[in-house]
């Protein structure tokens, strides 16, 4: 039996279409990520102990988080 070649969109709709649901599926995995990191965050605030240590981490974590996801669109769009 002989393999078959994978179907690829051939409209422009269909490519429009790929292209959002690819932009779609990056911002979910965005949004789920910051999810586990205030998850994270969180649980590493209760085993530091301190309740100021541990909002200070978490903030930090999230903010360089941002950081380099909204760099990662700006700066890489050239």
């Amino acid at each position: 039996m002989a393999a078959q070649a994978p179907v690829t969109p051939s409209s422009p709709a269909a490519e429009r279409a790929a292209a959002l649901r690819r932009a779609n599926l990056r911002v979910a995995v965005t949004l789920a990520t910051i999810a586990a990191v205030f998850f994270v965050g969180i649980i590493g605030a209760h085993l530091i102990g301190g309740f100021d240590e541990g909002t200070s981490v978490l903030g930090i974590g999230v903010l360089l988080f941002l950081a380099i996801a909204i760099g990662r669109n700006v700066f890489g769009k050239r």
